[in-house]
């Protein structure tokens, strides 16, 4: 696809959804992560939920560790350095792209993430000073966060009684199933950046109908360096560790 950063977004644009993919499957720890991205999806919705357009680029390698994509990332989604270098786009275009779209979202809206924990800052890490000053201001919501849970069906919940004991991020195949909808004929060996954003919203608008905003919304609560260069630490109020899980088809 190719980038279009100077063309007119819609204006009734209230909610994107985000997803990416990464060029390693490595953290520091669940609070620093060094990952770059190699794809990134989303999706531009209006308040009633309409969707109004999707985009998703592969990036070529554009530093800041990202050289090349590892085997065990490779194993996850399926790109290889090979099809980035070869299909790739500008990365520095495609985020000045995503930025624009991100300056739509209202103040009542959300820039909408599954594992926001981690993305936030795979994502602060690949922006340039002015882009995350726009990213950091954005409303976001992390349909990962363990608060969102207690709003499961009643027989569902029960699998997550004592929400302190999840140590890790709910794949999103995992909480369609919870909110009763299911992934067969969607289900892929590799992760699809397009797809998990169609599930990022999916999630979302199930949370939106049963939680206020207030509990919708992801705060980060400290932001600051980390003893690896280059990379920013965030936690957030119910930090979730990330696990990279290899889709399998049902």
């Amino acid at each position: 696809m190719t980038t279009s950063p100077d063309r007119q977004l819609p204006t009734n644009t209230k909610y994107i959804i985000i997803d990416l993919q990464t060029h390693n499957c490595k953290h520091g720890n669940h609070q620093v992560h060094t990952g770059r991205v190699v794809e990134v999806a989303w999706i531009l919705c209006d308040a009633d939920g309409t969707m109004l357009e999707t985009k998703q680029y592969l990036l070529k390698p554009y530093g800041g560790g990202y050289e090349q994509i590892t085997e065990s990332a490779t194993k996850v989604h399926g790109i290889t350095t090979a099809c980035v270098n070869e299909y790739g786009s500008d990365a520095h275009l495609v985020f000045d792209e995503l930025i624009k779209a991100v300056r739509l979202v209202p103040q009542d809206g959300f820039v909408v993430v599954h594992d926001m924990d981690v993305k936030h800052s795979i994502m602060r890490n690949s922006l340039t000073p002015e882009q995350r000053e726009v990213w950091d201001g954005a409303p976001k919501c992390n349909i990962s966060a363990k608060s969102l849970l207690k709003h499961l069906p009643p027989d569902v919940k029960r699998k997550y009684c004592n929400f302190k004991n999840i140590k890790r991020a709910l794949t999103l195949p995992e909480m369609l199933r919870n909110i009763g909808q299911s992934t067969s004929g969607d289900v892929y060996d590799v992760r699809i950046a397009t797809l998990d954003a169609k599930w990022t919203w999916d999630i979302f608008m199930y949370y939106k109908e049963y939680a206020e905003y207030a509990e919708l919304e992801w705060r980060e609560v400290f932001f600051g360096p980390s003893k690896y260069p280059g990379i920013m630490m965030t936690v957030s109020p119910s930090p979730l560790l990330h696990r990279v899980k290899r889709r399998r088809r049902n």
